[in-house]
């Protein structure tokens, strides 16, 4: 009865989450893409933002247990606490595998200082050929496949510095303080159906519940297990009945392989691993949410992260981390590539890092022609200074006005000034007023733009 509750709350509060009001805070990156943030768009057409491929992989085998190669399955973040990066990754077995043995998939650990040259230290925590010097980590019963780790939040209330999801026939929920020592939370298994993928924690902040997602449990075909569905929790000992929530449509192959979802801003992003069957390929898509339950994808599906190129370390299929890393105006999702399909003994993985500009998403692009503009609901600005990220090649303005539309005194088209150039944080400034003049108050932002692309507004 409790399960059922909290699934049934669950989708009652994501029915209203359009209509939560944001603020625009000091550090947080406000998106104009979903229903919380934007109220309309006029003469602007939205535009994935790729990022740039490497040359070659940052953290190949050179270990004799690393199986098929290191790949992500698995995580990367930051820690503040020791300014380390921090990797965990999944190896693979074959011939234990085929053999039916324990410990066909284990975690491997690695750290670097820049995110660039990477370090496997030797833990001496796994016993592995009669030998401890090792960087494998001793987690699960009879494996550990697909880690998802992430870094509690302060305002959770979690029992751990770290927390971890791994599949071990069920899905588990472990907990760590360093990373490397792990315990079970409570029983361990969140959920007990068989979810072979990467199954992805992360934290609401706006509900106070965790999220994991993962395949569904029940599905309409006989082979059609590969959906996206979510479970959530208070306190990550009471989860809600999975239920599915991104299926595909009539113009996708028939299966979505996973979903890591990270949040950013005011929104949860999805890197949607599609799985196209007939080349046994997985190629990623990015989606977008303001409550991780209902979804939106760009129309046509574009592709985010694509295969390389043929001989490539990751010509035939990529698999990525569970969410970016942020460097100064840098962002790095690093991800599993493999030279092989998705059936083959013989394929070899290693771990490449793509990169972008930091928030550079999905752009609103607007023509030379005539201006585009953005409108936003109403929200209200929680500091003293307000800036855009944004591509001006011809000019930038904005309006703050009130609930209905129309313009603050000293806050007009008129009376801003102009903004162009190519930056993650150009100043939003009125010559005769300042953003934390209506601090507080209930407000709309309107960006009239031409000749730009638009990717975030913040503060400061």
């Amino acid at each position: 009865m409790r399960r059922r509750f909290l699934l049934q709350a669950g989708l009652g509060w994501a029915a209203r989450a359009s209509w939560e009001r944001i603020a625009i805070r000091a550090g947080e990156p406000v998106f104009l893409l979903a229903e919380d943030a934007l109220e309309d768009h006029w003469k602007v057409r939205r535009r994935l933002v790729r990022p740039e491929r490497p040359a070659k992989p940052v953290i190949v085998k050179d270990r004799p247990w690393e199986g098929m190669g290191p790949y992500l399955y698995g995580s990367v973040l930051r820690d503040p606490a020791d300014n380390l990066w921090k990797c965990w990754y999944t190896i693979h077995d074959p011939a234990r595998y085929r053999a039916r043995q324990p410990w066909a998939y284990r975690i491997g650990y690695a750290t670097s200082a820049d995110g660039r040259e990477w370090v496997k230290p030797e833990l001496g925590l796994v016993e592995h050929g009669g030998d401890r010097r090792n960087n494998l980590i001793p987690i699960g019963t009879r494996m550990s496949e697909a880690i998802d780790v992430c870094l509690a939040p302060p305002d959770s209330n979690a029992p751990a510095r770290y927390l971890g999801v791994t599949l071990d026939r069920g899905i588990h929920l472990w907990l760590s303080d360093d990373g490397v020592r792990w315990w079970p939370h409570g029983p361990g298994e969140i959920e007990p159906r068989h979810s072979d993928t990467h199954n992805s924690l992360c934290w609401d902040p706006v509900r106070r519940r965790w999220l994991v997602h993962l395949r569904p449990p029940v599905h309409a075909g006989e082979r059609a297990k590969r959906r996206i569905a979510v479970m959530e929790s208070a306190d990550l000992r009471t989860w809600s009945r999975p239920v599915t929530v991104l299926r595909p449509d009539e113009s996708d192959p028939p299966e979505f392989y996973s979903m890591p979802v990270f949040r950013r801003g005011n929104l949860f992003f999805g890197l949607l691993h599609v799985y196209d069957r007939r080349r046994e390929s997985i190629e990623v898509e990015l989606a977008y949410s303001q409550d991780g339950h209902y979804w939106h994808r760009l129309p046509g599906h574009p592709v985010y992260l694509a295969t390389g190129a043929a001989g490539a370390f990751d010509s035939r299929m990529v698999t990525t981390a569970d969410e970016m890393v942020f460097d100064g105006d840098r962002m790095i999702l690093y991800y599993g590539g493999w030279n092989g399909n998705h059936r083959s003994d013989t394929r070899e993985a290693a771990i490449g890092a793509a990169t972008g500009i930091r928030d550079r998403f999905i752009a609103w692009d607007a023509g030379t022609d005539e201006p585009g503009f953005l409108l936003t609901r109403v929200c209200t600005i929680e500091a003293g200074r307000l800036w855009v990220n944004a591509e001006v090649r011809g000019e930038l303005r904005a309006a703050i006005t009130d609930e209905e539309g129309t313009p603050i005194r000293g806050f007009d088209f008129a009376q801003c000034r102009p903004v162009s150039g190519d930056s993650t944080r150009h100043e939003l400034a009125w010559r005769e007023a300042a953003a934390g003049a209506v601090r507080g108050r209930l407000v709309r932002l309107r960006v009239q733009m031409r000749d730009a692309s638009f990717y975030a507004l913040g503060a400061d």
